[in-house]
């Protein structure tokens, strides 16, 4: 996946994980930002993801998916704040409007739920095409 072994790792563990949690409702899990641009450092850049769900967590399922990014931040401690992303439906991604629901969205080694400010048109077009790397469908 990348030139780096522990990433490819973190994010093996993240999609066999999700995989395992979420079943069909994953559509697809992707690497995004600097890791698919080439300018990825791996002594300061976050390894950044979208996965894209058929429907919005559950509250279950959402505690599950903490676990299981707890338990990848334990094996791989240089990562444990630096996994970053957003679970997103497909319904969000159909349309260029922001999306007006929240969205679990790791950062800094916690998730929250947040709803998209403006960086979502910016987002739409930076991660379109070429930049969106699938991981796992």
């Amino acid at each position: 996946m990348t030139p780096y072994e522990d990433v490819n790792e973190v994010l093996a563990r993240l999609s066999d994980g999700l995989t395992a949690l979420l079943g069909e409702q994953l559509l697809g899990l992707y690497l995004t930002g600097s890791l698919t641009c080439g300018d990825f450092d791996p002594s300061s850049s976050d390894i950044d993801f979208l996965a894209v769900l058929s429907k919005e967590l559950s509250d279950e399922q959402l505690s599950a998916i903490t676990d299981t990014h707890e338990r990848i931040g334990v094996a791989f401690p240089r990562w444990a704040t630096r996994l970053e992303g957003s679970y997103i439906t497909k319904d969000m991604i159909a349309t260029k409007d922001r999306p007006v629901i929240s969205r679990p969205y790791v950062n800094a080694g916690d998730i929250n739920l947040y709803r998209y400010g403006n960086e979502w048109t910016i987002n739409l077009l930076f991660d379109s095409g070429f930049r969106l790397v699938p991981l796992a469908a």
